[in-house]
């Protein structure tokens, strides 16, 4: 029986651990403006890196973005904001899930010093140009701060 007890526990061990061997933690740049929380990480899936660090991605396909993050204060409202910097100047593209708070893994409110993990599809559309540029993600709130904000240099293929 002992025997039998060791190996389930061994073989959750073994599960836990392969399953945060899966993520795929990426490398971000925190947007200069002032945020409502603290952003821990930021997975992508699926995704390819560039010799020059550029994320990968094809036209067409879709990204699944979850960042976890703790809020500082209680979020009772949030907005989805997704931009393309090219030349140094905004695009905002269209997110088919604006409200933070639904069909994001999260509910509000948010509760402050809880961490929270937020998931969202993003489609690679196939009108976005071939060569590097910068994406930027906003979570807004309704007093014109940022829950977070994060920028990552993609190449479309």
């Amino acid at each position: 029986m002992a025997v039998n007890n060791a190996a389930i526990i061994l073989l959750c061990i073994f599960a836990f651990s392969s399953t945060l061997a899966l993520r795929n933690p990426i490398k971000y740049k925190e947007c200069t403006k002032g945020f409502e929380s603290v952003l821990k990480s930021v997975d992508l899936e699926p995704f390819k890196q560039d010799a020059r660090g550029n994320y990968i991605f094809k036209r067409g396909t879709n990204v699944t973005a979850t960042v976890v993050f703790t809020p500082k204060a209680m979020v009772t409202k949030a907005s989805v904001d997704l931009y393309v910097s090219l030349a140094g100047i905004l695009h905002e593209l269209k997110v088919p899930h604006p409200n933070a708070c639904e069909d994001h893994n999260i509910e509000c409110p948010l509760k402050p010093d809880v961490e929270y993990t937020m998931i969202g599809k993003i489609e690679v559309m196939k009108n976005l140009p071939r060569l590097p540029f910068i994406v930027q993600l906003d979570v807004e709130l309704p007093n014109n701060k940022y829950l977070y904000c994060f920028q990552m240099n993609v190449h479309i293929v």
